[in-house]
């Protein structure tokens, strides 16, 4: 699902016209279902598969793009920075890794941890975090972050969902998209959903300086420059003026706030 999720990307936003992937799984199953699907991808793809281990057979590379999905949480952490040396190797000039991992309360605060092991050994996190500070996320056991879409399930998993007791129809999901080299995106990353309350809407948001703040607007300060916060969701990069005292950012209607790209 990675790989096709890439392909789906790159046909978008026409960043490729090509891709040409290598994958490993331990599953032979798997992959053969991911070369019949491949067959599906929205642009031209080319697909060679090896079964192993992802800690032993890694093709040599190098590759501009590397998609662990759902693949550190099953390791032990001396097996997950073995494994993330290893990619260092392989990945090309300006190349990426994406970690994509469940966004289960205790895997991602993992993830969230192991965060921090990556920026020690040099590595740069382009996103989701605004900055390479230690997360603030991190002080409360009930606190993660992470990422989720909205979306119409199909009956089958929507029946899934209902008995499970979700209160929504959406994925989640938590990563990390690391490079030897390369800038952040800008801008400061909402890290809940909207906190809506009689009179006022709050978010969460974490900020380029490390920090973790709650960006509050009154209902009586809605204006069209600030209205922006109405269709803010989980994720998403914004840039917001207010007034900042302590942990809260005061948004008046004379602030104005932007949703940047995702």
């Amino acid at each position: 699902t990675t790989g096709l999720g890439a392909a789906r990307a790159a046909a978008a936003g026409g960043w490729a016209e090509r891709l040409t992937v290598s994958a490993v799984d331990r599953d032979g199953a798997a992959l053969e279902a991911y070369r019949r699907l491949a067959a599906h991808a929205p642009l031209p793809f080319s697909l060679t598969t090896r079964a192993g281990d992802a800690r032993r057979s890694l093709p040599a590379g190098p590759f501009d793009l590397v998609l662990l999905g759902l693949v550190l949480n099953e390791l032990a952490p001396e097996a997950r920075d073995r494994l993330l040396a290893s990619l260092a190797a392989r990945l090309a000039p300006r190349g990426a890794v994406v970690v994509v991992e469940p966004a289960l309360r205790d895997v991602t605060r993992r993830l969230m941890a192991w965060r921090e092991d990556a920026l020690a050994a040099g590595w740069r996190l382009l996103a989701p975090c605004p900055h390479e500070a230690p997360c603030p996320m991190l002080r409360r056991e009930r606190d993660w972050c992470h990422d989720e879409h909205p979306q119409r399930l199909p009956p089958a998993l929507a029946t899934v969902a209902r008995e499970a007791g979700l209160r929504f129809e959406r994925s989640t999901s938590a990563y990390l998209v690391l490079s030897r080299e390369g800038a952040r995106s800008e801008g400061d990353r909402v890290v809940s959903q909207p906190l809506i309350s009689k009179g006022k809407r709050e978010l969460w948001v974490c900020r380029p300086s490390g920090h973790l703040v709650t960006l509050r607007r009154l209902d009586r300060h809605r204006s069209p420059g600030n209205a922006a916060l109405d269709s803010v969701r989980r994720y998403d990069r914004i840039r917001a003026e207010g007034d900042r005292r302590g942990a809260a950012m005061r948004v008046g209607p004379d602030d104005r706030v932007e949703v940047l790209a995702p």
